[in-house]
């Protein structure tokens, strides 16, 4: 990949991101809803991407080290 494709790819947003994924007959309207509300996930740790429910306010909450932490309310718990 050469260098002006490789910035390319790093400058496109999330919208874009999640647009490219999408199935086509995916309503586009969606998808940007849904990024626009929704925390971006954090860099991918030594768990991986993990993910559950917040009890609080019922949003995402992210594996963080060895902690949840919720995208919304930013919640913090430990992890078990």
């Amino acid at each position: 990949m050469g260098k002006m494709t490789a910035f390319a790819d790093e400058a496109r947003s999330r919208i874009a991101w999640l647009l490219r994924m999408a199935d086509p007959d995916q309503d586009t309207s969606s998808i940007i809803t849904y990024a626009t509300t929704t925390a971006d996930p954090p860099a991918m740790g030594r768990h991986g991407i993990r993910t559950r429910g917040c009890p609080g306010c019922k949003h995402t909450m992210w594996m963080q080290s060895d902690l949840w932490i919720c995208s919304t309310c930013g919640g913090v718990e430990d992890a078990e």
